[in-house]
């Protein structure tokens, strides 16, 4: 892999803490469940107590948040 590669890849994973260590646990541990460990919605709402809709209603924030942050200058 180029060394340039390396360095963007760095970049990029190291925006991704900074951004996820932005977002309040609920919404944060919600989104890595799904997105990284692969539980469905029904499994997540078991684990937290919470509905469905609840879990779908975090993960779309959370995402738009992401989605915001790294539009921002600071992260690209």
């Amino acid at each position: 892999m180029d060394p340039e590669d390396l360095f963007i890849r760095y970049i990029y994973l190291d925006s991704l803490k900074i951004i996820f260590s932005t977002l309040t646990p609920d919404f944060r541990d919600t989104i890595i469940f799904h997105y990284f460990y692969g539980f469905k919605y029904s499994e997540i709402a078991c684990m937290f107590h919470i509905s469905e809709r609840a879990v779908k209603k975090r993960i779309a924030v959370a995402k738009k948040r992401v989605r915001t942050m790294f539009q921002k200058e600071d992260f690209l």
